[in-house]
């Protein structure tokens, strides 16, 4: 779970709470339809590559690049216990 305030000028809000936006498992939630909407429709319809090993960061990333914000909170992946098989 990674959440990105962006810049008042994509979220057309300056209200902190409608400028959040929490990207979890490759999809965008925020309370913002708005810019909910348009961050999903950056993502690829078929979902992350399976070369990229943290899609959410990437997303959140690119999206930073494109429309201004930055990171507020990342939760990171739980490891598997070190020797564990997967």
């Amino acid at each position: 779970m990674i959440a990105v305030l962006f810049d008042p000028t994509i979220a057309l809000s300056s209200k902190e709470k409608n400028r959040l936006a929490v990207i979890d498992g490759y999809k965008w939630a925020s309370k913002n339809p708005k810019l909910e909407r348009v961050l999903n429709a950056r993502l690829d319809p078929d979902g992350p590559g399976g070369d990229d090993p943290d899609p959410d960061l990437n997303a959140a990333t690119e999206a930073i690049e494109t429309y201004g914000g930055k990171i507020i909170k990342q939760e990171q992946p739980l490891e598997p216990p070190k020797g564990s098989v997967l």
